[in-house]
């Protein structure tokens, strides 16, 4: 350069210049460190999520359940559906309400609406079945819509004899729609026998009678075997039916 300074502005940074080597490259270290750091680009953090024991999916939770309460049906007449399951199934009535202030309607999302409501306990059972009468009723789509139709479908109950319960329902003049037939598969579910009718509203009931152990196990049942062969053993908790 001759001796001579180059001329440079007020705060501007510059890089000094390395001398060069005749036949070489400067050094790649060298250049490295003569180069002036500038600002990197920032690192986002990585979003927190509140994990819960037990968990799938970040940020949510299973809901606690403790058991099941009822099983609501919705019926025009209130009165007629609860002395058909009282005088046909002995259910005993536990509630008798009136639901008229407008926290009801707002909670089941049909502002204005009131309503009476019973709750039936059948015997064996802890979930009792809700009956509730509207003052005023949406039209349904199909209220007789078949076993395969989409949503909450039928109410399911256990007998001890399947033959005497269909014998019973013809003779109270119901509308037996399937049944009873005996399960042969799935094996688990071998013997179960069961039947569906319809209450007075059109809705679908089953019937269900459990096999008894030995033919559950695969043995004849003691109730198909001739007469003399034995007693019918003691039937056990409802198979897994298809």
């Amino acid at each position: 350069m001759g001796g001579r300074l180059l001329p440079v502005r007020a705060g501007e940074r510059h890089r000094p210049v390395l001398p060069a080597v005749p036949g070489r490259a400067p050094a790649r270290a060298a250049v490295r460190r003569a180069a002036v750091p500038g600002p990197g680009p920032r690192r986002r953090p990585r979003p927190r999520y509140a994990r819960v024991r037990g968990e799938r999916s970040p940020g949510l939770m299973a809901i606690a359940v403790g058991g099941l309460l009822h099983v609501a049906v919705v019926t025009p007449d209130l009165d007629r559906m609860a002395a058909f399951y009282t005088g046909l199934f002995g259910a005993e009535v536990v509630k008798d309400l009136s639901l008229t202030t407008p926290v009801f309607g707002e909670g089941v999302g049909v502002p204005g609406a009131t309503a009476r409501t019973v709750h039936l306990r059948l015997p064996g059972a802890s979930t009792v079945v809700e009956l509730t009468q509207y003052a005023a009723h949406h039209p349904a789509a199909d209220p007789r819509a078949p076993a395969n139709a989409p949503g909450l479908r039928h109410l399911a109950l256990r007998v001890d004899d399947i033959g005497a319960a269909a014998g019973e329902l013809r003779a109270r003049g119901l509308e037996v729609v399937g049944g009873p037939v005996e399960v042969d598969r799935p094996v688990a579910a071998r013997g179960t026998r069961f039947l569906y009718f319809r209450d007075p509203d059109g809705n679908l009931v089953e019937l269900i009678e459990p096999p008894s152990r030995t033919a559950a196990a695969g043995e004849p049942d003691a109730r198909t075997r001739p007469a003399g062969a034995g007693s019918p053993t003691e039937a056990e908790s409802e198979g897994n039916r298809t």
